[in-house]
């Protein structure tokens, strides 16, 4: 299961998160309209922040 989480700004979001925390940086995914990072809680879950690309 994947946990997705829209952000106002996942870069900044990302950069307010405890070091470990992130597995991939935020990168712009323009075929979904997202710039998506991928994070672990502490318990190891996978979630995804995002935020929606301007059209």
């Amino acid at each position: 299961m994947l946990v997705v989480v829209p952000v106002p700004d996942v870069d900044a979001t990302v950069a307010a998160l405890p070091a470990g925390t992130v597995v991939a940086a935020p990168a712009d995914r323009p075929g979904w309209g997202v710039r998506p990072a991928y994070l672990r809680d502490p318990e190891g879950n996978l979630a995804e922040v995002q935020t929606w690309l301007p059209r």
